[in-house]
């Protein structure tokens, strides 16, 4: 003969003003759900139902998403399903000699977005300087003065 088993359930209105025990599953009556608590959340938190999900199974095409990324800690990229790419990394000890500093991934033309920071003893301000205007696959940078303990950089702009 086989076991029936029964869980605590109640209305909506009830599980409102509930908070079960860890671990424990209630029935919401109403909503035809189950929910599962963990001592602290009032009402549980709320399973789907099967009919609740939503059956697509494509991204909409007005959606844009990362495609690819990669590097290492010192120079990154994320390239997303539009073409559209972002590009970024750090220098230490920038000097006034400058430093070319080449891209993970070529650009589609020189018009893109450049970003740069910098750090001097751990105090932002640091002056970083874009020697020229940059190329597909490259910006030269350098410090106003001195050396710049880290100098950031971050291009945005359309991959090739």
């Amino acid at each position: 003969m086989s076991r029936q088993i029964q869980i605590r359930r109640g209305t909506t209105t009830e599980h409102a003003s509930f908070t079960g025990a860890i671990g424990e599953v209630t029935m919401d009556t109403d909503k035809k759900t189950i929910f599962v608590h963990d001592g602290e959340t009032v009402g549980g938190i709320q399973l789907a139902r099967a009919d609740e999900i939503p059956t697509q199974t494509t991204i909409p095409e007005t959606y844009d998403f990362v495609i690819e990324s990669g590097g290492t800690n010192a120079s990154w990229y994320r390239k997303y399903k539009s073409g559209w790419i972002e590009q970024g990394g750090y220098i230490n000890n920038l000097t006034t000699s400058v430093v070319n500093v080449y891209f993970s991934k070529e650009m589609a033309s020189a018009d893109f977005t450049i970003t740069l920071s910098g750090y001097i003893n751990n105090t932002s301000g640091a002056i970083v300087y874009l020697r020229s205007a940059g190329t597909t696959t490259r910006i030269d940078l350098k410090a106003n003065t001195g050396t710049v303990d880290r100098a950031y950089w971050k291009v945005e702009g359309w991959a090739l």
